[in-house]
């Protein structure tokens, strides 16, 4: 791998250094931000929505606002029965998981039973909804899509989809537990089952919804009608306030600008130390998403395809007197992009604390500057 000078950058990405707010329920044997409601209960390690009778609805709410305006990634599993209906009908059971998010402090309890899914009917609000059930007087093709639905402030409706996708990879309705995720970024709402992407649609979710602060509820809600089965959350992973890159004005005169396979490298923040010997440490310091990393101190890599641990790792490595500049190079996005790293400098008896975000295009930096006593 090669590090080529570039003369000219026409634009330069910044990457994003704000805070992230995360979560992760691998079950929900303790949860102690969640709420349940109406008819959700808590059974061994998982959350039922809905028990296997007509009529209900339930909801699984985080208890905390959480950032979602500049970009978000959820993942979640859950399991849907195939049930029972209480006419004739070669369908069977109903009506499906949402996720929904809301700015809506009296959003708990609105939602509608059967077809709504639990989220028809709450203003300002936004849904992604797995639906095991064919309303045909709504015009759904079939009982085994994904689809968003929004009216923006205005109370949701599950009659009309924004984006559809009736082709799934699985049957949603089949007893089996599946793997969900779902990314916001960039103005675009990707959707993944079982790791195999089944919806891509723009939206700004800022403009759509009246947020507060750039925050909303986030949680699930399902549905019975006169067709019911047991819907279940089985696991629940969020991470909020991921920025997109944003584009700045050229600089006159760019600052040793280079590509890593045609990245831009970024980052002004400068540390400075009074030792020519010092020690590197690196780790996630959120949820270990499989983030793959190397890092180049002046055009050698002292750090190469490591997969980052919740654990530090260490490198010693030796400064040149003035300017040293060190790479954060993403090998991959992980599970939650960007790719995230928590950055020490130990010098002698004083450390310094950073953090560094890197993507596929852009790939962020720092220099550290020795200055001997």
């Amino acid at each position: 791998m090669k590090i080529f000078p570039i003369l000219l950058v026409c634009l330069l990405m910044s990457l994003p250094t704000k805070a992230q707010y995360a979560f992760n329920y691998k079950n929900f044997s303790n949860a102690p931000l969640l709420t349940l409601e109406e008819a959700a209960y808590k059974k061994d390690k998982f959350v039922v929505l809905t028990p296997n009778e007509a009529g209900k609805r339930g909801g699984l709410w985080h208890d905390k606002k959480v950032k979602v305006r500049d970009g978000f990634s959820t993942s979640f599993s859950f399991r849907m029965h195939k049930g029972g209906v209480d006419f004739d009908s070669d369908q069977k059971g109903a009506d499906g998981i949402a996720f929904v998010i809301h700015s809506n402090p009296k959003a708990t309890g609105m939602g509608n039973h059967g077809g709504g899914i639990g989220y028809e009917g709450i203003p300002n609000s936004i849904a992604i909804e797995f639906d095991n059930w064919q309303n045909g007087e709504w015009g759904e093709p079939n009982d085994n899509h994904v689809a968003l639905h929004t009216l923006g402030t205005a109370p949701n409706s599950s009659g009309k989809a924004k984006a559809i996708n009736t082709d799934l990879p699985t049957t949603l309705e089949n007893g089996q537990i599946h793997q969900a995720r779902i990314e916001y970024e960039q103005g675009v709402i990707k959707v993944f089952l079982n790791e195999k992407q089944v919806l891509n649609h723009t939206i700004d979710v800022g403009k759509t919804l009246n947020l507060d602060n750039e925050t909303a509820w986030v949680g699930f809600t399902s549905s019975t009608g006169a067709a019911y089965s047991y819907q279940e959350i089985h696991s629940w992973q969020f991470k909020g306030a991921l920025p997109p890159p944003a584009v700045k004005e050229p600089e006159p005169e760019p600052k040793k600008p280079t590509i890593l396979e045609n990245r831009v490298v970024v980052g002004k923040k400068v540390i400075k130390v009074h030792n020519p010997k010092i020690t590197l440490q690196v780790w996630d310091k959120g949820i270990e998403d499989g983030d793959i990393i190397s890092l180049n101190l002046n055009k050698t890599w002292v750090l190469e395809n490591y997969a980052l641990k919740k654990n530090k790792k260490s490198i010693e490595v030796n400064l040149s007197e003035g300017e040293n500049f060190l790479v954060l190079h993403a090998l991959n996005l992980g599970r939650v992009p960007p790719n995230t790293v928590v950055l020490t400098v130990v010098d002698g008896k004083k450390t310094h604390q950073t953090l560094l975000n890197s993507n596929m295009k852009a790939s962020d930096s720092i220099e550290i500057r020795y200055e001997p006593k």
